[in-house]
This record gives C-alpha cells, sequence and structure tokens, in this order.
C-alpha cells in the first residue's frame, strides 16, 4: 500500500499535468465539429469535457446571458453553460481565416443553432485543464477543418515550425494540420491565460 502511495506520488512529481484536467480519448470525447461559415469552425463539447472547462474557466458566471440558457462563463469564441440537472455544454468558434477565437455570447447562440452538417468530434485525444485546451484531432474533424483553412498548403517532410510533418501542412498561431495522401491530423492549442489559441511550440502532443 505504501509503495502504490510512493509510486503515484512521483508519477504526479514527473507529471503535473495528471495532477489536474481531464484528458478525453476515444470513445470517451462527447462532442461535435460543425461549420457556420466561409472559413468558420464550432466544436461543442459536452459530458465530462464541457463540466471540466466551465470549472477550469476563471470568468465570472452571469445567469442567461444573451440569448443563450443557463448559468454561462465565457469569453469570444469560447462560452461553457451550466444547465439544469448537472448538463454542461461548452461552444468553440474559429475563425480559420484570421486564425482566432471569434464571436460573443449571442453570436456563439446563434451560430450554435445556424450549424450545418454537425459530425461527431474523431480525435485522440482531448485534454482541459488549469492551463487550457488542447485538441489532437483526426479524421474527418481534421479534414472538416484543414478545408476550412484559408491559406495554400505546403509539403513539410520535417516539422520545422510545429509538430506534425510527412505532408501537405498548413499553420496558424494555436493551430497545425496536415494532409498526407488521404489522412489528415491538426493540433489545437487554445490557453487559459491570455484566451487565445497560441503556437504549441514544444508542447507536441503525445503520438
Amino acid at each position: 500500500m505504501k509503495l502504490t502511495l510512493i509510486l503515484a506520488l512521483l508519477l504526479l512529481l514527473v507529471n503535473p499535468a495528471m495532477a489536474d484536467g481531464i484528458d478525453a480519448r476515444g470513445k470517451e470525447i462527447e462532442g461535435y465539429v460543425a461549420t457556420s461559415a466561409r472559413h468558420v469552425v464550432m466544436f461543442g463539447l459536452s459530458g465530462s469535457l464541457a463540466e471540466a472547462a466551465y470549472g477550469y474557466m476563471n470568468e465570472k458566471p452571469e445567469e442567461k446571458a444573451g440569448s443563450c440558457s443557463g448559468t454561462i462563463k465565457q469569453f469570444p469564441g469560447v462560452l461553457c453553460a451550466k444547465k439544469g440537472d448537472g448538463v454542461f455544454e461548452c461552444l468553440i468558434r474559429m475563425d480559420l481565416e484570421k486564425g482566432v477565437l471569434d464571436g460573443s455570447v449571442d453570436e456563439l447562440c446563434e451560430h450554435y443553432g445556424s450549424a450545418t452538417q454537425k459530425t461527431p468530434i474523431s480525435a485522440k485525444r482531448i485534454y482541459i485543464g488549469e492551463e487550457g485546451m488542447a485538441f489532437d484531432l483526426i479524421g474527418n474533424t481534421a479534414k472538416t477543418v484543414y478545408s476550412q483553412m484559408a491559406m495554400k498548403p505546403v509539403y513539410e517532410k520535417i516539422p520545422t515550425r510545429g509538430c506534425l510533418s510527412g505532408g501537405l501542412a498548413k499553420w496558424l498561431d494555436g493551430l497545425e494540420c496536415v494532409k498526407a495522401k488521404s489522412r489528415y491530423s491538426c493540433y489545437v492549442n487554445i490557453k487559459s491565460l491570455t484566451k487565445k489559441m497560441e503556437f504549441i511550440g514544444d508542447a507536441c502532443p503525445e503520438e
């Protein structure tokens, strides 16, 4: 028993991220991705991911802000709501022409209703914690994001600017995607401190 406790404490010291946050993978990921306009992508999160995001947001909660229902925490481009019966929901809207999180409370609620072709999120991993959110996207979700990014792709054999390589790559601050043959991958990094998508740098998601 003592040995187990010591090992657990050592793991937390080696990897402080394990001490907090939620790390969802595969079937644990509840949510959807959709497009609401040209070069605009919206993510909807529910379940434990939405509850964690709401809990880690530092913004002051508002009751029935704008046209949204529930108790709301939000900053431009990100909105999380606590509704009745312990139900949580988050909306994240990205303008992939400007490369920013974008949308007020009313705009997010309006776009949520008008979003087309909602499909389940395909991701290896979504992490939400005190420092922010990290999305490791694959499949149709990554393809949707890649397709909505406005810039022309460049061939990247070695990852000189980010984490991805071996295909046609597109970059924005805090977002990078690559297409390798018919396979797509994207990394998204949203920082809580700045409330923006920010350069991933050396913090590449684990394989």
